[in-house]
């Protein structure tokens, strides 16, 4: 439903940054616990005509102020993965302020051509109408259901007579349209400076959350130069510091571009290559000030987490990448929005020196890479991204490597095999030809979302094809 927001806006005559706006909006109905207007996001522009790029980060920032933690509403629920469990830390003491919503109105103020009130449209019909669960929400919902099932507003989207919602059941969220449709007439300032903000800031502050008005007052989107560096004959344009994800994202393909690359894709030699460089990656992602110098704000990537990528290029060749995540959710939903905050705040990686040692007012970093590769000629070739916490950067950088050095299409290089260092263990999806077993070896009997989605678009030669992983059900529309 997400692709199709864009695809409609699309046609009717809108560019890609509208797409992309209507795109978001509709993920936080399609994707409820994966983007929210309750979380973060980053996105890359490139408008063709004036052959500009421009980072848009508005991720999550830290409150100004804190309280005493034995004040905080804060505590640990267990998510159950299968293999393993992890324990996340909700409440409201987890949530840091939200830029989703400053997000979506900065990208429509610099470069959208068609009015808001028409480009929510596909997001407000979706939240009155309902949308259908399919199986990999499903998945989503199964995992969080200790979350969602916090607070009554939780229990009232995603349980039916007390029990989560499956897989064709409709889902409801017309709190959120009527949201929506009010946003687009009063702006974002409904949302930092109205009620909605007075709302959370009461609450916040009478139940354990560190949140005030000052902090949605203040909140701002910046507007930075992506970080730029050269691949073999190609120009990446990628996420900048303090997000570490771009920075990572570099390193793994210098390294890899010091290789000698064997001809026979997916071979053990190939895969011996792949394990070398990420190997190596890993080493920098657990200590980073070997890559980085001081700056502390950034710090090891989460081992799982709740993110989406879209990537849209429209017939003038603008384009627009944008990963959104909303953590984990924080459990706490807006009154009369249908809208959950995030738990950045309760993200144990985001958080090296223990929860509540973050500093105040700052912005918090990320892993997520809206990724621009442009050839030597200075045009743009592919627009891509992933959702997948710890794995964005290695699954981008397969990826890539799949579709610039194996000259794959975008569709197969999105889906070919990847592998997956962590830990001390190299992870490997099927169709890795005669591999040989070893302590360190983890082999995978298929496919799966553990090692992150990629959703990308290329431009070779003026030929638009885009790509959409399966792992992590990923759609295509043109």
């Amino acid at each position: 439903m997400t692709v199709s927001a864009a695809d409609d806006i699309l046609r009717a005559g809108g560019n890609a940054v509208d797409a992309a706006v209507a795109a978001f909006f509709m993920s936080w109905v399609a994707e409820p616990c994966m983007s929210s207007g309750g979380g973060g996001a980053f996105a890359q522009v490139y408008a063709a005509r004036r052959q500009e790029t421009v980072l848009y980060d508005f991720f999550c920032q830290t409150p100004r102020k804190k309280r005493a933690v034995s004040e905080a509403d804060f505590y640990s629920v267990t998510v159950d993965f299968g293999d393993t469990t992890e324990d996340f830390h909700i409440g409201k003491g987890s949530t840091g302020v939200p830029g989703a919503v400053a997000g979506a109105f900065a990208l429509h103020t610099d470069f959208g051509s068609l009015p808001l009130s028409e480009i929510i449209q596909p997001a407000v019909a979706a939240a009155k109408n309902g949308v259908t669960v399919v199986p990999f929400q499903q998945h989503d919902f199964a995992l969080l259901e200790p979350i969602l099932a916090t607070e009554a507003q939780g229990r009232k989207l995603f349980f039916r007579n007390e029990k989560l919602v499956q897989t064709g059941d409709t889902m409801y969220m017309p709190a959120f349209a009527d949201f929506l449709e009010v946003l687009a007439s009063e702006g974002k300032d409904l949302f930092y400076r109205g009620e909605i903000a007075q709302s959370i800031a009461e609450d916040y502050r009478s139940k354990g959350g560190f949140l005030t008005l000052a902090d949605f007052e203040n909140y701002e989107v910046l507007r930075k130069k992506p970080q730029r560096f050269a691949y073999r004959d190609y120009d990446i344009s990628t996420n900048a510091a303090p997000a570490y994800g771009g920075l990572l994202l570099r390193k793994a393909l210098q390294l890899l571009e010091k290789e000698t690359l064997p001809h026979d894709l997916f071979s053990a030699a190939h895969f011996a290559i792949l394990e070398k460089v990420f190997t190596e990656v890993e080493k920098y992602s657990r200590n980073p000030e070997r890559l980085f110098g001081e700056n502390r704000n950034i710090i090891s990537p989460s081992r799982h987490g709740n993110t989406t990528h879209f990537s849209i290029v429209d017939k003038d060749g603008n384009a627009v990448a944008l990963t959104a995540s909303n953590g984990e959710g924080c459990g706490y939903f807006i009154e009369n929005t249908d809208i959950q905050l995030n738990n950045m705040l309760g993200e144990a990686a985001l958080l090296p020196a223990g929860f509540h040692s973050w500093q105040t007012d700052v912005r918090l970093p990320s892993m997520m890479s809206p990724t621009l590769v442009f050839d030597k000629m200075k045009k743009l070739c592919v627009v891509t991204g992933s959702s997948g916490a710890g794995r964005i950067v290695p699954a981008i950088a397969q990826s890539l490597h799949y579709i610039l050095d194996g000259k794959m299409s975008v569709a197969e290089a999105v889906n070919a095999p990847r592998m997956h260092v962590a830990h001390g263990k190299t992870n490997a999806e099927p169709d890795w030809k005669n591999l040989r077993k070893n302590e360190r070896l983890v082999r995978w009997k298929e496919s799966s979302l553990f090692f992150g989605g990629v959703n990308a678009v290329t431009t070779f030669c003026g030929d638009l094809r885009a790509g959409a992983d399966g792992r992590r059900d990923g759609a295509v529309s043109s």
